[in-house]
């Protein structure tokens, strides 16, 4: 073999050089420093998916409460009373106020605890029937839906409310409702009175203003403002149906989206905000 003198050329260095080290520091950290914003908003404004989740399992519980009692659906009750005695039992019980950190604004045995030994001794069986199902009073909350008093924030314990016209087996029912049924339209006792109304088609549970909730019932009156839904979501309010599936809804109205703050509810509604009612009365009922 013939041998030769020449030299080979060295090998490049393997490996990052220190400045190319530096360089790539710099770089990762530049990005971050672009993309925190970002990601923060993100957190934010994904937190009505968290609702959304919330919802699915409120109403899988409904559906549940359902099927144990032969079709009959859990009582809705629009009372501030609801859930403290026999007569007006309720999905779920009390009456939220605007003195947000005291009786039942803060009482979550209204919302799972139906069967159990309440704080003060007494055994009630009258409300948080859909808790029953689900022990986690979270799952009645939606993430943002709280109110700012005297510069401190109070998380409502319960944000969501019932379709006014799903009673289940109330017999004493609201002016609004009995109007309803006097104009034949659906109201609906149990699953099977959904024959008129797809259950695609009707909202059971919604996502209410945190400042304006109150009762558990959410009433939809024809032609007429409805209670107050949330905007907070995605800049509207979620609703779940009959069937299990849940729904992100924009608001048209500068009253339903928040944007006019007062009157709430001025008399008539503008435009908008009477498409947005419209749309409320359509999802809660047929004929």
């Amino acid at each position: 073999m013939r041998r030769t003198n020449e030299k080979r050329p060295a090998a490049p260095p393997s490996g990052f050089t220190r400045l190319d080290l530096v360089g790539s520091i710099a770089a990762f950290f530049l990005l971050c420093c672009v993309a925190m914003p970002c990601l923060a908003g993100l957190g934010r404004d994904s937190r009505w998916l968290v609702s959304m989740s919330n919802l699915r399992r409120l109403t899988a519980a409904w559906n549940c409460y359902a099927q144990d009692n032969g079709g009959g659906l859990p009582p809705n009750s629009s009372s501030s009373q609801s859930g403290k005695t026999l007569g007006q039992s309720s999905w779920a019980g009390g009456g939220l106020a605007a003195t947000f950190n005291t009786g039942d604004s803060t009482n979550t045995s209204f919302l799972v605890n139906p069967y159990g030994r309440w704080p003060d001794g007494v055994i009630r069986h009258y409300s948080g029937l859909l808790g029953y199902y689900e022990q986690d009073v979270r799952l009645f909350q939606s993430p943002g839906g709280s109110v700012r008093t005297n510069g401190v924030e109070w998380p409502r314990i319960r944000c969501y409310s019932m379709n006014g016209l799903i009673i289940g087996p109330s017999k004493a029912v609201d002016g609004w409702v009995q109007h309803a049924i006097n104009s034949r339209y659906d109201v609906f006792r149990s699953l099977s009175d959904f024959k008129t109304a797809r259950p695609a088609s009707t909202f059971v549970l919604i996502t209410e203003r945190p400042d304006e909730i109150g009762v558990a019932s959410f009433s939809v009156g024809e032609g007429s403002p409805p209670k107050v839904p949330a905007f907070h979501e995605n800049g509207g309010a979620n609703l779940s149906f009959a069937d299990g599936h849940v729904e992100n809804w924009q608001w048209r109205g500068p009253v339903f989206s928040g944007r006019q703050k007062a009157p709430l509810f001025p008399n008539p509604l503008g435009p908008q905000d009477q498409l947005d009612a419209d749309r409320l009365w359509r999802a809660a009922t047929a004929r």
